[in-house]
């Protein structure tokens, strides 16, 4: 029978192949393995200083008996603590930047400050990928790293773990909280929308004991390891960001008070006699507020289109009275809406795209259907036209760059000019709102 390791990576040996599972538990940097799969004598554990070598090891164990499938009855554990690094200094929080007078028409820049400024993906070895995440908060910089089999579903779920692990290097220096919060990945996979690739991810965000459920998506332009990192990064930011920041959400919304963006005030749905369905939904915005509605046939499939397009004409109305024009090609189009199952929850993933100057930008959104189809299809569109809402999610998100990370190898390069590319491609978005 072929152990799970050996499925996974068929190239390695079982050893080998536990090893790199090893390498991807949270705070292990390396681990060596002495003995076979059903004779395990010894196992060697090098971690981060930053990490409980209890909650380390108890990982280790578990990763081994349930993913490796290895037998310890007889195994001798040595947990080592890695060389001293910087996150061992717990620093202060940096001051908040003053909030700039509203006439002036800036956002503060203490309320949205993560942004992704680099990403590196390597194969390790043949058959092996490794992926590391900068990001950066305030002017500090942190990284994440994962390693994991070069094939699905570890290829998909790395690039993942490694934006999580940057998150959770910058919140062990930086939260103030008696507790560090958690982000943890449930689930990371791509689908096809309208024949387009599109990055899913969901996390579980969890603050004193309060667990949350947070998801997003992000289209993939042919980077997928960069659209998985991409969405990770959209999912966790606004959480991640209160958290660092210290502050209370606002009521209902769960995310920062001071942050700018368009609201849902109020949806509506009627059934009338005919057999068609009625969608209105209100928005407010840029000063203003605007109803878009939609007609159609009564079924899920066509409420959630019609919840979709209706937001989607809304959205569209607030961003003209914020500057939005159409006298240079400027416009939003709906593409499509798509139900599916991850794992246990239901999710709503919104596809549209906004043609700017000449150049289709596509957006992405995605969210539970927990509170029904029809406001994740509302609240899915709302999150994938976001960036064109707030320029400081351009700024976060398009920023990405690699100055000061060693370019080593092709593929490196490779994936350094997408992200060049893409963020050359989307200042063009952005320079309306954020200036030339």
């Amino acid at each position: 029978m072929t152990s799970e390791p050996e499925r996974l990576s068929p190239r390695l040996s079982w050893r080998e192949s536990a090893e790199r599972l090893l390498e991807g538990v949270p705070g292990v940097v390396s681990a060596t393995i002495e003995g076979t799969q059903h004779s395990v004598s010894g196992v060697r554990v090098w971690y981060e200083p930053t990490w409980p070598v209890g909650q380390v090891m108890e990982a280790v164990h578990k990763c081994l008996t349930d993913e490796a499938k290895a037998r310890l009855t007889a195994t001798r554990f040595h947990a080592v603590v890695e060389h001293a690094d910087r996150r061992l200094e717990r620093r202060p929080r940096p001051a908040r930047a003053p909030t700039p007078p509203a006439h002036l028409g800036s956002t503060p820049t203490a309320s949205a400050p993560l942004r992704l400024v680099g990403y590196k993906i390597d194969e390790m070895q043949e058959g092996v990928i490794g992926v590391q995440v900068w990001i950066e908060w305030q002017g500090r910089t942190f990284s994440g790293a994962a390693v994991r089999p070069d094939i699905p579903p570890g290829s998909v779920r790395t690039p993942a773990l490694a934006t999580l692990r940057a998150l959770h290097s910058c919140l062990q220096i930086l939260y103030e909280g008696p507790m560090q919060p958690g982000l943890a990945l449930e689930r990371a996979l791509q689908v096809t929308v309208q024949g387009s690739p599109v990055a899913v991810v969901s996390l579980t965000a969890s603050e004193n004991a309060r667990p949350r459920s947070l998801t997003s998506a992000w289209p993939d332009e042919g980077a997928p390891g960069l659209a998985m990192i991409l969405a990770t990064l959209n999912a966790a930011w606004r959480t991640a960001t209160r958290w660092l920041s210290g502050e209370r959400p606002s009521e209902g919304s769960g995310l920062a008070a001071t942050e700018q963006r368009f609201t849902l005030v109020d949806f509506e749905m009627d059934r009338r006699p005919s057999g068609d369905f009625d969608v209105g939904v209100r928005l407010t915005g840029n000063g203003g507020a605007v109803n878009g509605r939609r007609n159609g046939s009564d079924n899920d499939e066509a409420r959630l289109h019609l919840s979709a397009a209706a937001t989607l004409d809304a959205v569209r109305e607030l961003l003209r009275l914020g500057g939005w024009s159409e006298r240079h090609g400027e416009d939003l189009r709906y593409a499509d809406t798509q139900r599916l199952r991850i794992g246990e929850q239901e999710v709503v993933v919104v596809l549209a795209e906004a043609l700017l100057k000449g150049h289709r930008v596509p957006l992405a959104g995605a969210t539970s259907a927990d509170l029904g189809l029809e406001r994740a299809s509302i609240t899915a569109m709302l999150q994938a036209t976001n960036l064109l809402v707030a320029d400081r999610t351009a700024r976060m998100m398009w920023s990405a760059r690699a100055d000061g990370i060693e370019d080593s190898t092709r593929p490196v390069r490779a994936c350094r000019l997408a992200t060049n590319r893409q963020a050359l491609r989307l200042s063009l978005v952005y320079r309306r709102w954020t200036g030339p």
